[in-house]
């Protein structure tokens, strides 16, 4: 059963070379991956410095809405 599947793969690992396909080596697969991760990484450290940069401001601007006497409750 198994070399049976084996052969019908590889017959069309045998077409699909003959169109003109060729498959991707593991080397490929590899370095493309580790591109896009090492892309993402770039994308979350961007946005961790850009959050890091912001914070302090908008706790600001959070504790001075905060403060204003219209956003106070009044418990009595």
């Amino acid at each position: 059963m198994l070399a049976k599947e084996e052969e019908t793969f590889k017959a069309h690992l045998a077409d699909l070379k003959s169109r003109g396909f060729e498959k991707e080596t593991r080397e490929e697969i590899k370095s493309l991956k580790k591109e896009r991760v090492d892309i993402l990484e770039a994308n979350i450290s961007g946005q961790r410095s850009i959050y890091q940069a912001n914070l302090p401001t908008m706790v600001q601007k959070l504790n001075a809405a905060i403060a204003t006497p219209a956003n106070k409750l009044s418990l009595r």
